[in-house]
């Protein structure tokens, strides 16, 4: 319990410091940012392992003596805006596939 009173006081003593200071809180946003763009590049081998789905970015953002994980930029969002614009023949030829099943007279 003693060990647990004691890094529950150093984090906020981090925290305090970091979000104290504008410059401070400049610098760790930055190697925030900074982290999660090279942990998101880990090679294939390893990406399961170390995929940025596994990754808690609040728990990295508190690391960093950040109260909440700032955004790591419109990149993100124009990766999923891509994605969802990638899927959408995919959804377009199963709803195909979907429809001419179900119009398909099947024997009893």
């Amino acid at each position: 319990k003693a060990a647990r009173k004691v890094t529950a006081d150093l984090q906020e003593a981090v925290e305090e410091f970091v979000n104290g200071d504008e410059e401070v809180t400049r610098l760790a946003e930055n190697g925030y940012k900074g982290y999660c763009r090279a942990y998101a590049v880990h090679g294939k081998a390893v990406r399961n392992v170390f995929g940025m789905g596994n990754l808690h970015l609040g728990h990295v953002s508190r690391s960093f003596g950040l109260k909440n994980a700032p955004p790591t930029g419109k990149r993100k969002e124009a990766s999923i805006d891509k994605a969802s614009a990638d899927d959408r023949p995919k959804k377009a030829k199963m709803e195909r596939g979907r429809k001419k099943f179900n119009q398909k007279s099947w024997p009893v």
